[in-house]
C-alpha cells in the first residue's frame, strides 16, 4: 500500500474521543486499490469515571535551572547557526583565580555532540548522556576537590558530528558549562561559558575520516604532531586563542527545548592493562590502496596463521632489555632472569620497517569489555599506527571487518618522542586490537597498553551460584561427546578455561559471570545492543536487559530512561520507533518492539513498586495498544501489519528462522499483543482506570480465544508461525510456542500472578475467553517440540521466553539442558561474552565470512533461569512486598547460594538437597512478606523444607 494513502487510512482511525475503541471485532474495508486492510472500531466517548488524560501529572511542568546569561560557546568564524560543519574539533580554555580551596564547586556541562572535561591538566570525565534534544541532558559534576587556591584551568575538548548517529541527533555546535563555586564564608560566585573563554579549532584530527558504520560517528585519525602540547594544563600560552563565539540561552531561544538533569549516574570508568601480546609480524604493505579501510583489511589478511601471545606486563623489567624484535615465544630461553617463568614482556621493541612492509602487533585484554584503547609509545615523527578492533579473532589470527560497511579501526600519527596516546570519543567493545605500524623513521617502542573500560556504575550483589553438585544433571563425558563435534573450529580457546566437559557447577558459575559482563558492557547511558557495533539503544533488547539487571543490581535509573526516551519517539499515531535516540533511520520500525515497550512499563512497577513512568505516559501506552487495533481482522486477529516484523532470527546463520516474512497473520505477534493488554490491564487497575481495564480485558479475552480457535495445528500439537491465505505454515518454532505457554496457556502448580491467572479471571466474566482445561491439555504437546528434531529454535534473544515458559511447566531439567547444550560453545570461545546469535563467523557460500556481534546482552537469558528458576524468587506484589521462593534444581543440583536486590534490601538464601526434598534457609528484607511451600513469612531469618 502506498504511505499516502496508508497515512490517509490510518488518519480516519485516529479520529474521536476515544483513546482505545471498545469493540473486539472490525469488518474489513476494500480499499481504491481493491486490496483488503482491516477496519478500524468506531471512535466512542471516554467512559464516565475514566481518570482525566487532559491534565498532566502533577510536578511535571520544566523548570530551568541555567542562568539567563550563560551562552552557548563555538570557533569564531564558524556560522553554527547558518552552516553545518562535519566532525568538528573545537579545544576551550578558561582560567578561574581563587584565593583558597572552595568548600563547595559545582559543574554544569553539556555539548553537542561530545565533550571531555580537564581541571589543571587532569582528566575529569566525558559526556553528555544520550538524549533526544527536546529534551537534552547536561551532566553535573563535583569539581571541589579538583580546584585549588591560585590560578585553575578548565579545559574542555568538544566533537561536533554535524550528522545523525544511532545515539544522537545533532543541532548546533556548542559548548555549555555552569561553575557555581562557594568559598568557606558561603559565598557562591557563578563562572559560566561567554566570550571570555578562549578557544581553538583543532587540526589533529582528520575531519574526513570516515564512519565507523551508519550508527556511530567517524573514526579517529589523530596527528599528535599537529596538537597542542599540554594545552590542557595551566601553564599553556593561549594567547594567540581567539575568544569564543558566544549566544546566550536568554529566554530559552536555543535549538535545545529544555535542559534537563542527567537521570542517570556518570559512567565509570577504569583501568584495564593489556593481559597478553602477540609476537610482532612483519607482512606485505598496500599502501598502493587509497581507502585507508580496506588497505587495513588487505593488510591484516597477510597474517595467515594462528597468533602466538605472551604476557605483557608494564611494570616488569628484565635488565632494561628489549623484546624479541619479531618471535616471542612462550618461554624465555637463555640466561634470562626469569628462565623458566612464563613470558613477561616489557617494552616491546618494533624495528624500523621497509617502505613495503607493515608490522602487526595484536593486543589481547582477555574479555570483551568496551573502552577507550590507550598507548605510550616512543618513535620517530611520522610513525602511524592503524587499529583494528575485534571481539574475536577469525581463525585465531585476523580481526574480521567489511569495509564499507563495518570499520572498528583508528589511527595515530606519531611526534617524535614519547606518545601518551587515547581514543577521545570512538570508544569500542572489544578483546583483541591489531595495532598495523608503519614506522620508516626508526624503530618504535611500546611501553605501555591499556584500556580506559566504561560502564555503567552498579553494586553487582545479585546471584545466584551452584555451591556443590552430586553429579552434573547431564553426565559430563556423555554431553562433551556428544557436543564436541559442535564447536567453533575458528574459535582459539584461551588458556586456562575448563574443558568442555565441566561439571554443572563450573558450567554454572561461569555462565552467570559472562552473563552479568556481557550485561555490564551493554549498560552504558542507556541499555545498548552491543558495545562493538551498534551501540544503540532498542526497545526489545532493553527491556530483557532491565529484568536481569533487577536481579544484579536492583538498579532502576536506566531503565525509566529508556521507557522515557522510547516515548519521545512515538508517533502521531501511536507506534513507537524500536530504537531511540536515533538519527539513523536505516531499518523501518519493529512493531513487536513497541508491544515490548507497553510490557516494559508493567516490569518496572513490578520490580519497583514505581508506577510513576506508567502514570505520566499513560495516554501514550493507551495510543500504542490503539495503533494495533487498525491491523484486526474479522476474527480479531492482527493481520498484514506492516513494518519490520522482526520477532526472532531462530537459528541464524547456519539454521532455519521462524516463517514470520511473508505477511498474512504471525502467531507470535498476536501473543506479543496478548501479553501487552494484560500488562495494560494490570497496570489500569493500579491507576485506578476501571473503563480501561475493562476494555483491555474484553480483547484480551477475546484474542486469547481466536488464537486459541485459529491458529492451533491439533495435528502437529502447536502453534504455527503463522497463517497466510487461510493456510497454517509448516513452520514450529520455539520462540512462538513459549509465547503461547506463557500468555495463553495454564503452568501446572504456577502460583505466580501471570497471565494464566488472569485468563481464569477474565474468564469468570467473559464468555470469549478460552477454557483453562484446553489450555492445560494443550501445554504438554507443545512442551514435547522444545530441543526436538524439525522445531526452529530459538536465538539468544528469545531464550528468556523458552526459559519462563519451562519453568512455569516445572520443566527444570529441559531448560537447563537446552542453556547447557546452547552456550557451551559460547564459553569454549573464551570471550567473556554472550552473543547476538550461536554462531559469530559463518562462512558464506559465496566464500565471504560473515561475522556477528560476539557481545549481545539480549543472550543473557540464563539469568532468568538462576534466579527465577535455581533459586526460585519471584514477586508476587510490586516490589517485591510479596514474593515467593519455590526452588526448581535440576537433578545432580544440590546446594545453590542466592542473593537478590529488592527496593526493601536484600533477599538471601540457600537451598540444600536433602534426599527428596530442599531444605531452604532465607532472609526476608523489612516490610515484606514470602510465601514458602504455601506459608507466608514476615522480615527475618528462617528456614523451611520444600518439593524439588
Amino acid at each position: 500500500m502506498k504511505r499516502r494513502r496508508f497515512l490517509r487510512d490510518s488518519a480516519l482511525c485516529a479520529t474521536g474521543a476515544a483513546l482505545f475503541s471498545s469493540s473486539a471485532k472490525a469488518a474489513a474495508v476494500v480499499s481504491a486499490d481493491g486490496a483488503s486492510r482491516p477496519a478500524c472500531d468506531a471512535p466512542s466517548p471516554s467512559a464516565p469515571g475514566s481518570p482525566a488524560l487532559f491534565s498532566a501529572p502533577s510536578g511535571s511542568a520544566y523548570v530551568r535551572r541555567w542562568s539567563s546569561r550563560t551562552a552557548l560557546i563555538w570557533f569564531p568564524d564558524n556560522r553554527a547557526y547558518f552552516d553545518t560543519p562535519r566532525n568538528e574539533w573545537c579545544y576551550f580554555r578558561k582560567t578561574i583565580a581563587l584565593s583558597a580551596a572552595p568548600a563547595a564547586a559545582g559543574l554544569r556541562i553539556f555539548a553537542d555532540a561530545r565533550y571531555r572535561l580537564f581541571v589543571n591538566g587532569d582528566y575529569i570525565a566525558r559526556g553528555p548522556a544520550r538524549s533526544d534534544p527536546r529534551w537534552q541532558s547536561y551532566d553535573v559534576i563535583d569539581l571541589a576537590g579538583h580546584l585549588r587556591a591560585g590560578e585553575n584551568l578548565i579545559a574542555v575538548q568538544v566533537l561536533y558530528y554535524g550528522y545523525n548517529t544511532g545515539q544522537h541527533l545533532p543541532r548546533v555546535p556548542c559548548l555549555a558549562a555552569e561553575i557555581d563555586i562557594t568559598d568557606a564564608a558561603g559565598k557562591t560566585r557563578a563562572h559560566r561559558t561567554d566570550a571570555s573563554w578562549k578557544t581553538f579549532l583543532s587540526e589533529s584530527f582528520d575531519r574526513d575520516a570516515p564512519r565507523v558504520n551508519g550508527c556511530q560517528g567517524a573514526i579517529e585519525i589523530f596527528d599528535a604532531r599537529r596538537e597542542p602540547d599540554r594545552w590542557t594544563e595551566p601553564g599553556f600560552d593561549d594567547s594567540a586563542w581567539p575568544a569564543a563565539k558566544a549566544r546566550a540561552i536568554g529566554n530559552d531561544q536555543i535549538p535545545y527545548n529544555r535542559l534537563l538533569p542527567r537521570d542517570i549516574p556518570m559512567l565509570e570508568e577504569t583501568t584495564l592493562p593489556v593481559s597478553r601480546v602477540s609476537a610482532p609480524l612483519t607482512v606485505a604493505a598496500h599502501d598502493d590502496e587509497p581507502f585507508f579501510p580496506q588497505r587495513a583489511r588487505l593488510e591484516l589478511d597477510e597474517i595467515k596463521t594462528p597468533l602466538e601471545f605472551s604476557i605483557f606486563d608494564s611494570r616488569f623489567s628484565i635488565d632494561g632489555a628489549a623484546a624479541p624484535e619479531v618471535t616471542l615465544t612462550a618461554k624465555w630461553s637463555g640466561s634470562s632472569p626469569i628462565e623458566n617463568r612464563e613470558s613477561r614482556i616489557k617494552n616491546l621493541t618494533i624495528p624500523k620497517s621497509p617502505p613495503d612492509r607493515v608490522t602487526i602487533v595484536t593486543l589481547d585484554f582477555a574479555r570483551v569489555t568496551p573502552g577507550y584503547l590507550r598507548l605510550a609509545v616512543t618513535a620517530p615523527a611520522g610513525t602511524r599506527i592503524d587499529i583494528a578492533y575485534a571481539e574475536d579473532l577469525y581463525e585465531g589470527r585476523v580481526a574480521l571487518f567489511h569495509p564499507p560497511a563495518q570499520r572498528p579501526l583508528d589511527a595515530f600519527i606519531l611526534k617524535e618522542g614519547r606518545n601518551d596516546l587515547e581514543v577521545a570519543f570512538a570508544w569500542k567493545g572489544f578483546r583483541y586490537a591489531q595495532l598495523i605500524i608503519r614506522n620508516p623513521g626508526g624503530p618504535l617502542r611500546l611501553h605501555r597498553a591499556e584500556m580506559r573500560a566504561r560502564m555503567y556504575p552498579v553494586n553487582q550483589y545479585g546471584h545466584a551460584l551452584i555451591v556443590a553438585q552430586r553429579s552434573a544433571g547431564i553426565p559430563a563425558r556423555d554431553f562433551a561427546d556428544k557436543f564436541r563435534a559442535k564447536r567453533e573450529a575458528c574459535h582459539v580457546r584461551a588458556p586456562g578455561l575448563p574443558a568442555a566437559d565441566e561439571g554443572d557447577a563450573d558450567f554454572q558459575r561461569r555462565l552467570h559471570a559472562v552473563c552479568a559482563h556481557t550485561l555490564r558492557g551493554c549498560m552504558q547511558d542507556g541499555f545498548i545492543d552491543s558495545p562493538s557495533r551498534e551501540q544503540q539503544q532498542w526497545m526489545g533488547d532493553g527491556r530483557w536487559q532491565a529484568v536481569y539487571n533487577y536481579y544484579l543490581s536492583g538498579d532502576p535509573r536506566l531503565h525509566r530512561r529508556l521507557l522515557a526516551q522510547i516515548a519521545c519517539s512515538q508517533d502521531a499515531e501511536g507506534l513507537t520507533k524500536s530504537r531511540y535516540p536515533d538519527g539513523h533511520e536505516n531499518w523501518s520500525a519493529i512493531p513487536a518492539y513497541c508491544l515490548a515497550w507497553v510490557t516494559s512499563f508493567e516490569d518496572f512497577y513490578q520490580f519497583t513498586g514505581d508506577l510513576a513512568p506508567a502514570a505520566e505516559f499513560w495516554p501514550n501506552i493507551i495510543m500504542a495498544l490503539r495503533w494495533f487495533t487498525r491491523y484486526e481482522n474479522k476474527d480479531g486477529l492482527l493481520e498484514n501489519v506492516p513494518f519490520w516484523s522482526y520477532i526472532d532470527l531462530g537459528g541464524y546463520p547456519e539454521k532455519p528462522g521462524l516463517d514470520i516474512n511473508r505477511g498474512g497473520i504471525l502467531t507470535a505477534l498476536n501473543l506479543l499483543f496478548l501479553e501487552s493488554l494484560h500488562a495494560a490491564s494490570r497496570l489500569a487497575a493500579a491507576l485506578g482506570d476501571a473503563a480501561a481495564r475493562e476494555s483491555f480485558d474484553t480483547r484480551a479475552a477475546a484474542l486469547a480465544d481466536a488464537i486459541a480457535r485459529h491458529l492451533w495445528d491439533d495435528a502437529r500439537g502447536a502453534y504455527p508461525d503463522c497463517k497466510v491465505d487461510g493456510k497454517l505454515s509448516d513452520s514450529i518454532s520455539e520462540p512462538t510456542n513459549a509465547l503461547a505457554l506463557l500468555h495463553l496457556d495454564a503452568g501446572a502448580g504456577d502460583t505466580h500472578r501471570s497471565a494464566d491467572i488472569l485468563v481464569r479471571e477474565i474468564a469468570g466474566r467473559n464468555a470469549r475467553a478460552p477454557s483453562p482445561a484446553l489450555a492445560a491439555a494443550r501445554a504438554p504437546r507443545i512442551l514435547a517440540h522444545f530441543g526436538a528434531p524439525g522445531t526452529i529454535i530459538s536465538s539468544p534473544f528469545s531464550m528468556p521466553v523458552v526459559i519462563r515458559a519451562l519453568l512455569r511447566h516445572r520443566r527444570v531439567g529441559l531448560a537447563w539442558q537446552l542453556v547447557r547444550e546452547r552456550y557451551q560453545p559460547i564459553l569454549d570461545a573464551g570471550l567473556g561474552t554472550t552473543w547476538e546469535y550461536w554462531k559469530v563467523f559463518y562462512p558464506t557460500p559465496s566464500g565471504r565470512v560473515h561475522a556477528h556481534s560476539a557481545s549481545h546482552a539480549w543472550g543473557a537469558g540464563p539469568l532468568l533461569l538462576f534466579f527465577e528458576g535455581f533459586a526460585g524468587v519471584r514477586a508476587l506484589a510490586p516490589a517485591f512486598a510479596r514474593f515467593e521462593i519455590s526452588p526448581q534444581l535440576p537433578e545432580g543440583m544440590d546446594d545453590l547460594a542466592f542473593a537478590v536486590p529488592v527496593p526493601g534490601g536484600k533477599i538471601e538464601g540457600r537451598h540444600r538437597r536433602a534426599g527428596n526434598e530442599i531444605r531452604t534457609a532465607f532472609t526476608v528484607p523489612p516490610n515484606t512478606t514470602a510465601v514458602v511451600a504455601g506459608r507466608e513469612y514476615p522480615e527475618g531469618n528462617y528456614t523451611a523444607t520444600v518439593a524439588p
